[in-house]
């Protein structure tokens, strides 16, 4: 399964990312940026994979910015980090933000 915060992260628009945060983040704290899908990926994962660098940005700020942490090293299934499947997939500017 996939949470409603992971599958935003890999199908939306940063609006609906956003919406999430604002609306579940910030009011209850009920979004977990670490949560995993059935192959081990995270929202960041997903959306490194999917090269939205807003998205990426917003996970990054929403939560250091509230003194929260998101693992930014979690391995999914294949061993992959959200690192690594923005290099597998050519996403420079993500790169450039973990760097």
């Amino acid at each position: 399964g996939m949470t409603p915060f992971a599958y935003a992260c890999r199908s939306s628009g940063i609006g609906v990312v956003e919406l999430i945060l604002d609306s579940y983040l910030l009011r209850d704290g009920l979004v977990n940026p670490d949560s995993t899908d059935n192959d081990g990926m995270t929202p960041l994962a997903h959306a490194c994979k999917r090269g939205s660098i807003g998205v990426v940005k917003l996970i990054f700020d929403s939560y250091l910015l509230r003194g929260g942490l998101v693992n930014p090293n979690a391995r999914d299934k294949s061993g992959l980090t959200p690192l690594a499947h923005a290099c597998r997939w050519g996403r420079g500017e993500i790169i450039e933000l973990f760097l």
